[in-house]
């Protein structure tokens, strides 16, 4: 598939706790074969959407404490023939900063960053839908390392509720009371649960850990929609006692600048933090087929912190492209300074204002300059090499000390004022409409 511009990437990135089951939409787990929801603190995917077409990377946690299997049931706003999926072997962890608050020595949050590799591993999927029965077909199949996936079509209820059971999993029909809305023609269902959990974390050992060490199993889902879409209804349930649980977290990372254009509650008992962000490059390995077409270098995207009670939550999340006011100015001051901040541009800065202020000292000592101005490469063997260079040029010893305290305030005050200035720009110029 050719993917052009103008794309909107999401990526949910949240590390995973061990007790959680997380690969969005809903999750069960439990003591194989009785199932019930999973009381869920994080959510994790990477989604990438363009031309009408949105790429999903789930996370799935393997790492269930003393369960021996889960199931994930994932609603799509797409025809289940349209709906293709592919397992992977890892899941990649991008960062980034905003460009419009940028610091003058944030350059080691670009140079270090620590991403895993994903290597991408495809199968070959059934396309031809499996019957079985009225109401609910099978489109396609997906089954490695002991994980089962298959895209489903149905617009009841009870027959997924059914489908289930055929597989040896119990579940109470109650358990799916939240997926009500999606029973309407207009979604299909990805349903994901692991047959062999020796398997699975003989193949992945790096599953008792947490997401970002290591290789990691995940799931991609490619669909057709018109906008970026996360079924954030999905995760809705009624705990016993909320006080104990707790608020269900999800954190998103947007390229392309987006904003959410559906984030809605019926009580107040929710929180969101939204920032435009942009990182140097993709993770290394990124897998050609999810990443064709996209920027190559300083890619933008949006990062997203969204708190919530999962019994209020009322609604799915879509997702605009928006153009953040003072962006395109702040990330070319970002350029700037990660130019500047370069070891590099800083040894020739450092050469280059070493000499200056030598020149300047000499012209303001001696009345001349051009001489002087050479003298200042010694301050590369610090300020005591400088005075031996001065000495061994032959320069009395009080007029020596003179260069020396004339140099350092003219040095010292000079880097002061230029790193101001930066900061003035960054913060004003760049700033701007922030």
């Amino acid at each position: 598939m050719n993917y052009r511009r103008g794309v909107i990437l999401a990526l949910f990135l949240i590390l995973l706790a061990p007790q959680a089951a997380n690969a969005d939409g809903k999750a069960f787990g439990g003591k194989f074969p009785h199932f019930k929801t999973l009381h869920e603190k994080e959510q994790v995917a990477v989604i990438a959407h363009q031309d009408g077409i949105q790429k999903m990377m789930l996370a799935v946690n393997i790492a269930m404490a003393s369960d021996e299997s889960g199931l994930w049931i994932l609603p799509i706003p797409a025809a289940a023939t349209d709906v293709e999926i592919d397992l992977l072997d890892s899941f990649p962890r991008f960062q980034g900063d905003d460009p419009r608050h940028v610091d003058i020595d944030y350059h080691t949050a670009f140079l270090l960053m620590r991403i895993p590799q994903v290597w991408p591993l495809f199968f070959d999927a059934i396309f031809s839908p499996n019957f079985l029965g009225v109401d609910l077909q099978i489109h396609a199949k997906a089954q490695k390392w002991g994980i089962h996936s298959e895209v489903i079509e149905t617009e009841s209820k009870e027959a997924l509720l059914s489908h289930i059971h055929s597989e040896g999993i119990e579940l109470a029909s109650k358990e799916l009371d939240s997926f009500d809305p999606y029973f309407n023609g207009d979604f299909s269902f990805v349903a994901t649960w692991i047959e062999s959990i020796s398997m699975l974390k003989e193949k992945f050992p790096e599953s008792t850990r947490s997401l970002h060490e290591g290789r990691w199993p995940s799931l991609m889902v490619t669909f057709p929609t018109k906008r970026a879409f996360y079924p954030m209804l999905a995760s809705r349930w009624e705990p016993e006692e909320k006080d104990h649980y707790g608020s269900l977290e999800i954190q998103l990372a947007v390229v392309g600048h987006v904003t959410p254009v559906v984030i809605e509650s019926s009580t107040t008992d929710y929180s969101t933090s939204f920032q435009h962000q942009i990182q140097s490059e993709w993770p290394k390995g990124c897998p050609e087929a999810f990443i064709e077409g996209l920027p190559t270098q300083d890619i933008r995207f949006s990062a997203a912190w969204i708190f919530v009670y999962p019994e209020y939550i009322d609604s799915d999340i879509w997702f605009e492209p928006y153009h953040p006011p003072g962006m395109d100015l702040a990330i070319r001051m970002w350029k700037l300074v990660n130019w500047l901040v370069h070891p590099v541009s800083l040894v020739l800065f450092y050469g280059l204002f070493s000499c200056l202020c030598a020149a300047i000292t000499g012209w303001t000592l001696f009345g001349r300059s051009r001489r002087m101005a050479l003298t200042g490469l010694w301050n590369f063997t610090t300020i005591v090499g400088l005075g031996f260079a001065l000495k061994f040029q032959g320069l009395p010893d009080d007029i020596a000390k003179k260069f020396l305290l004339r140099f350092t305030l003219i040095f010292v005050f000079g880097t002061y004022l230029i790193q101001l200035g930066l900061w003035w720009l960054i913060e004003t110029l760049a700033g701007v409409g922030a």
